[in-house]
């Protein structure tokens, strides 16, 4: 095959593509049968996307702390020990063969800092230098290691899954192959059960969280076969005339196809033990796991950020056992985080991560909120009883008023009694449930389950719900807001592989790459699942519902989920038709969804009118005065509807309490955020006649 040769100048002096060559050609003979390149590939295509969107926008920190442990966690070898995860920040001496065989001006640093490259690159910020000078003497590196993890498995060879069945389903080996969903794949969801992730997406994280979008890797098996390669994610770029596309891959000299995508992994044992020696990696042939280097990391993963990072994210494995993280520093010395010193390092940490990084954010109040909530659940006391609610009727929506009435503890009940009591004294209730879940393809319906605990808290600030499916935390469920004012919780959905949990499964199918929330607009979750947006629903309200239901007092129910709808107090009803469901939200606003066995509403528009004590009319000759709730800068997010801001008065001015609701599905969510609890709004839909 050709080398990969350009015309370069190096040591300010031109060289010609033959003198490239004979560079090339001592470099091999000083190295004897050493392998790996950079291999560039030619554009076929002009394509802007590498689906990074979810991970740049929580920043490199946030996604270099989620993604490796549940990765490793993923792929635990023994069962009955915990993953070990490590993180080690060092610097290494650049000697010129380092630097020509590993970060090598042609090819590696010609097409990094190619013009459409550069804006992707932050080397200059991180490191205040150009790239060459970056890596001139020495480069700093992060290595994230795991230990009693299985490593990458599968053929390192399979370039595309393979399909059995007339669905094109993959078959099991390819289901399997970790090497192929984290290596080659880009994009594809891994369709494996029972796990954590399932998104070819992750492995995003770690050149992400490199100043030049760049990582290497090395992973060792059971069966001790051991496998090198790396890899660049770029941008479509222009290089001496010519499009590249937007990898480079760091492989074995030979390609096993014709197209640059297909490299071939490093095998060679001198070839890899010759990088880690130079890289600092601690991963021989007898060390199952996957060694990650990442070349110029982010000058913001510091150790202390790590640390508060992975705690905030994954204190529940922690405390479980599954996990345990080391944090070495560039001078060498160690931080343990385990089962055993976890509240300990929970209390001595200063919380100084910002809030603008939610999903890292939390104060040690907050944390140790969560220890709490967990303890109760896997250490229950004498006096503690777990809780069952009833299961939520089939064919329905579970989470309308009609099917939390029958599910929630019946007022008046000795259990209501006892949760009441126990709630009121701030000690810690434990709640289990059942969930029916409908499959669409298959038309059948499984149980899923799931647990949660909550208490109240002795400061309200400390109050936040935690979500948790199986090992991962999901932080912006509820923007780490608490599922009712003063109130803690935790919520956990589990998941086994050799037994999943359907609801499980659901709410995996709603995460996107990111794994961060639940979210009801996920096109996968919505094909593959009946009832998903209000099963997402269901799980995101029942704490709050569970407190609403402990605070009421045994009179004749008052239901305020109608279609006029108050915050805090129960207004007049008119005598209209109800064709929606409008739900409070606790956090301020409320959802709107159409009530079940109704016409088909699409193509019809309503006016949403929001107002305080009441509404005001529908049509209004001026517009509505300064002291009107101005909904325009509140924030609505409609699915399955379009929302405008657009309604006028007879007088041509715009109206700034109401909006238009266009319905252009059946099944549609309209949600309103940032309307002040204490205002006691209230809302009515009516249907907009045009004349």
């Amino acid at each position: 095959m050709e080398e990969d040769t350009t015309f370069e100048i190096i040591d300010g002096s031109p060289r010609t593509e033959e003198a490239v060559r004979q560079r090339n050609r001592d470099l091999n003979q000083r190295n004897g049968t050493i392998r790996g390149k950079w291999h560039t590939v030619k554009a076929e295509r002009f394509d802007e996307s590498q689906d990074d969107r979810e991970f740049k926008n929580q920043g490199p920190l946030i996604s270099i702390c989620r993604e490796p442990p549940q990765n490793t966690t993923d792929n635990r070898l023994d069962p009955n020990a915990p993953v070990v995860l490590r993180y080690s920040i060092r610097e290494i001496q650049t000697t010129t063969e380092i630097r020509e065989r590993y970060l090598p001006e042609n090819p590696w640093v010609h097409h990094i800092t190619c013009a459409q490259n550069r804006a992707a690159m932050t080397y200059d910020e991180d490191y205040e230098d150009t790239l060459l000078d970056s890596i001139n003497n020495s480069v700093k590196l992060l290595l994230v290691e795991d230990y009693n993890a299985t490593g990458l498995v599968g053929n390192p060879n399979l370039l595309f899954p393979n399909t059995i069945g007339e669905e094109g389903e993959y078959d099991k080996e390819s289901e399997d192959n970790t090497f192929f969903w984290f290596m080659r794949s880009k994009g594809a969801k891994r369709p494996v059960g029972g796990r954590g992730g399932s998104w070819g997406l992750g492995k995003l994280a770690f050149p992400l969280s490199s100043a030049v979008r760049t990582f290497f890797v090395v992973t060792t098996r059971e069966d001790e076969g051991r496998y090198m390669a790396g890899q660049a994610v770029l941008k479509n770029h222009q290089f001496r005339g010519e499009w590249f596309g937007d990898m480079m891959y760091f492989a074995d000299d030979d390609l096993i196809g014709e197209s640059g995508h297909h490299w071939a992994a490093i095998n060679d044992e001198e070839s890899i033990n010759e990088f880690c020696e130079h890289f600092k990696v601690e991963r021989g042939s007898g060390q199952p796991g996957t060694s990650m280097v990442i070349p110029l990391p982010r000058s913001e993963l510091t150790p202390d950020k790590l640390r508060l990072c992975i705690l905030s994210n994954y204190c529940v494995p922690i405390m479980n056992g599954d996990l345990e993280v080391e944090i070495s520093s560039e001078e060498g010395d160690i931080e343990r985080i385990t089962s055993g010193n976890i509240n300990q390092l929970i209390s001595a940490s200063q919380w100084d991560i910002g809030r603008s990084l939610l999903s890292a954010w939390t104060t040690s109040g907050r944390m140790n909120e969560l220890v709490h909530l967990y303890e109760s659940m896997v250490l229950p006391g004498e006096d503690q009883r777990v809780f069952e609610l009833g299961k939520p009727n089939e064919g329905q929506k579970p989470n309308t008023p009609e099917q939390y009435d029958m599910i929630l503890p019946q007022r008046g009940s000795d259990e209501l009694d006892a949760i009441r009591e126990r709630f009121q004294k701030n000690q810690s209730i434990i709640v289990k449930g059942k969930m029916p879940v409908h499959n669409r393809e298959s038309r059948s319906v499984d149980e899923g389950e799931y647990y949660f605990v909550f208490r109240k808290c002795d400061n309200p600030d400390d109050a936040e719900a935690h979500f948790y499916r199986g090992h991962i935390s999901l932080p912006l469920v509820l923007d780490r807001k608490a599922a009712s004012p003063g109130v803690s919780s935790l919520l956990v959905v589990s998941t086994r592989e050799e037994k999943p949990n359907p609801l499980a499964e659901l709410l995996r199918s709603s995460e996107g790459p990111a794994h961060l929330k639940w979210d009801t607009r996920e096109d996968g979750m919505r094909r593959q699942y009946e009832y998903g947006p209000s099963t997402i629903g269901f799980m995101k309200e029942i704490v709050g519902k569970m407190v609403a239901r402990i605070s009421s007092v045994d009179t004749e129910r008052e239901d305020i989920w109608t279609d006029i709808f108050s915050l805090g107090g129960k207004p007049e009803l008119p005598d209209i038709e109800r064709r929606f469901r409008i739900d409070e939200n606790s956090e301020g606003g409320c959802t709107i969804t159409p009530i079940e066995s109704k016409e088909d509403m699409v193509g019809m528009s309503f006016i949403i009118r929001v107002g305080y004590p009441k509404p005001f009319s529908l049509n209004r000759r001026t517009p509505p005065d300064y002291r009107s709730i101005d909904v325009h800068s509140m924030v609505w997010n409609a699915d399955g509807a379009t929302i405008t801001k657009d309604v006028n008065a007879s007088n041509g001015e715009l109206c700034i309490d109401r909006v238009r609701m266009t319905i252009t599905e059946p099944e549609f969510e309209v949600v309103l955020q940032g309307v002040e609890t204490e205002l006691k709004a209230q809302v009515i839909i009516t249907e907009e006649v045009r004349v």
